[in-house]
């Protein structure tokens, strides 16, 4: 799973070639969701928008339905709510697993609604959400991987530029 800050690493550090090259050894499958999406639509640089979206298209990049739904007023760094055909209704546990994870630790309680979809999503065929982003998701990954009986990872960008 993609978090919006990786598209940027991939263009800036010229990985798309190699990117590439592992998805189409089957090393990788990418995934996104509708909150990345929204992120980049919300780019005020048209130019770098439409790279990142050839980016997404060039590396087959799939897009997944996010593991629960939120209601915004207002956008939240591009982000404006769970658009329908894009979220599913979560299971009583999964919403139960939601609210503990914007709790799970005063100090980075993970309160982006945005940040917590996209880790959410990251379901049990997915091995590694890639963000810029480490810190906020340290102890509520250690909850979500014991609650759901998963074993996923998180890698910074570095990190994933390493595994190809």
């Amino acid at each position: 799973m993609l978090d919006t800050n990786a598209f940027d690493y991939i263009i800036d550090n010229k990985l798309i070639d190699k990117v590439r090259n592992a998805v189409d050894n089957g090393k990788l499958r990418l995934f996104a969701t509708d909150v990345q999406n929204q992120e980049l639509d919300a780019i005020p640089n048209t130019t770098r928008k439409q790279a990142i979206k050839q980016v997404i298209e060039v590396l087959g990049i799939k897009f997944v339905a996010t593991s629960g739904a939120v209601v915004a007023s207002k956008l939240d760094r591009g982000f404006g709510g769970s658009r329908v055909g894009q979220s599913r209704v979560g299971s009583e546990r999964d919403n139960k697993l939601l609210e503990k994870l914007t709790k799970v630790n005063i100090k980075h309680p993970l309160k982006n609604r945005a940040d917590l979809l996209t880790f959410t999503s990251a379901k049990e065929d997915m091995d590694y959400l890639i963000t810029g982003n480490i810190a906020d998701f340290k102890r509520p990954l250690e909850l979500y991987n014991e609650e759901m009986g998963t074993k996923l990872q998180i890698k910074n960008n570095k990190d994933f530029e390493n595994m190809l």
